[in-house]
């Protein structure tokens, strides 16, 4: 899906437009619920992926849902326009908000499948946590941090808050700090870009990666029950 659709450069483009959301599939009792709504496969229960395009109401579908986008267009061109489209007609704009994952535990997973470190805000004092978000999301946007790192935000008691910037592990289930910013430096956008530059993923192929992890005992408890029967 992101080889023949996500990643192209129309389709990144074009979603500059959306609020774009990255599900967290059998992460999220009520996500799933939203997701009965959109989509259900064969199985008559939520897939491990879903796909649509919906109003500013979050709940009209514009396009036909699926798994995927090719369940709606034939190629990414068609896609890119048809959310050009959408976008004019909405009067579609940036977000401009950081895009987070909801907790650190399934932050450091989705980077490790992706190959990206941890970006993560940490401070038990909701008021601080509100203020460096907002400073983030400032630079997260910018041309060159764009796709840099998974971000999430922690409230919890820690002996130096700030920003953290970890390394996933090989299977997204433990992590390592790489290094340590003050969001409310001067710097932070040229800060974080040598942070993030320094970090090299290894290289996974799928077969060997899932035939270790079993080797290992290494098991993914999902916060609901997995329904995809593929």
């Amino acid at each position: 899906m992101d080889r023949s659709f996500l990643s192209k450069p129309e389709v990144v483009q074009a979603s500059r437009q959306f609020v774009c959301i990255r599900l967290a599939t059998y992460e999220s009792f009520e996500e799933a619920q939203v997701l009965r709504g959109i989509f259900l496969g064969g199985s008559g229960q939520v897939e491990n992926t879903t796909f649509a395009l919906l109003s500013p109401d979050g709940k009209t579908p514009l396009v036909y849902s699926g798994r995927s986008p090719d369940f709606a267009f034939v190629n990414s061109q068609q896609m890119a326009d048809t959310m050009g489209r959408i976008a004019r007609h909405f009067g579609g704009r940036s977000s401009g908000e950081l895009p987070t994952v909801v907790n650190l535990r399934l932050a450091v997973n989705v980077a490790a499948c992706d190959g990206l470190p941890v970006v993560e805000l940490v401070s038990e004092d909701p008021a601080q946590l509100r203020n460096w978000q907002s400073r983030l999301a400032a630079v997260a946007w910018e041309p060159a941090l764009l796709g840099k790192a998974v971000y999430c935000l922690e409230r919890r008691q820690v002996s130096k808050p700030g920003l953290v910037v970890l390394a996933p592990g090989k299977f997204g289930q433990d992590s390592q700090q790489i290094g340590w910013l003050d969001p409310d430096s001067a710097t932070l956008g040229s800060d974080l870009l040598r942070l993030l530059a320094g970090y090299h993923a290894a290289e996974k192929n799928a077969h060997e990666h899932i035939f270790e992890g079993k080797r290992k005992g290494v098991f993914w408890q999902t916060q609901i029950p997995v329904t995809d029967p593929h």
